[in-house]
């Protein structure tokens, strides 16, 4: 597994996709611009993109997030390339989902899903 860990950075919005269709990711105040390589995904530690940053390759594969990050992720930004199936309660991609999120998402505030994620398919 590669975990790519790094402290704030930041970029702009795109879209949330939930069963099929797409809608505008959720609006928040952006205190500085975000940004994610294009073949990830970047989850930071505080809404707005504040924080810790750490990211996952986004390769289709099940993914368990390191103790030091499971159920801290409060906002991300999904890659050019990149998607997320969907983010789990439960490690091995098992629990409540998450919505699904398209290539180039950006969510300043995970909402329910706030400091919830143990495991991601992306």
């Amino acid at each position: 597994m590669h975990i790519l860990i790094k402290t704030t950075l930041t970029a702009a919005a795109t879209a949330l996709v939930t069963g099929g269709l797409a809608v505008p990711a959720m609006a928040g105040t952006e205190a500085k611009a975000a940004s994610c390589a294009s073949d990830r995904v970047c989850f930071w530690t505080k809404t707005n993109y504040q924080g810790d940053m750490f990211s996952v390759p986004s390769n289709g594969q099940c993914k368990n997030i390191p103790a030091r990050w499971d159920n801290t992720a409060s906002s991300l930004i999904v890659g050019s390339r990149a998607i997320i199936s969907s983010m789990r309660t439960k490690k091995d991609c098992k629990g409540d989902p998450s919505p699904s999120y398209t290539h180039g998402a950006r969510v300043p505030d995970l909402g329910n899903f706030n400091n919830k994620m143990s495991s991601v398919t992306a």
